[in-house]
């Protein structure tokens, strides 16, 4: 089974254009790499609402940690749709970005799988998921 190592993610997404905008999924947020700090990391950007100027961009980071642990599960699951939200509890400010960035390279994907909603027995694929595919 393939190993996806942290340095792998960084340079990945070391490989996008710097001195490009690129837009959220969602449409509302923009995003710009300022930094990208090899060999594993931090990745810095700027951050603005889709209606907003990049004057108004906010300062965010995507810590060594953060990559460290997407590369420890994906690796561990290639192939496997993955909830980013669940890995990292829902919480943190660059999560968005770091999907972003990580569905803009090569071998990630998103996806929209099936579930079952134990309450309404409804088939619902409203959670957005990632998948590495080596």
């Amino acid at each position: 089974m393939p190993k996806l190592k942290t340095a792998d993610l960084v340079n990945a997404i070391a490989q996008l254009d710097m001195s490009k905008t690129y837009s959220y999924f969602s449409g509302a947020t923009k995003i710009k790499i300022t930094e990208i700090i090899k060999p594993e990391g931090a990745i810095n950007f700027l951050r603005w609402g889709s209606k907003e100027s990049q004057d108004k961009a906010k300062k965010g980071s995507i810590s060594t940690g953060q990559l460290r642990t997407v590369a420890s599960v994906f690796s561990g699951k290639p192939n496997y749709p993955i909830h980013l939200d669940r890995l990292f509890s829902a919480g943190g400010n660059s999560r968005s970005a770091l999907e972003t960035l990580l569905v803009l390279t090569p071998n990630f994907f998103i996806c929209y799988p099936q579930r079952t909603n134990p309450y309404t027995g409804e088939l619902e694929n409203n959670l957005r998921h990632i998948m590495w595919c080596p």
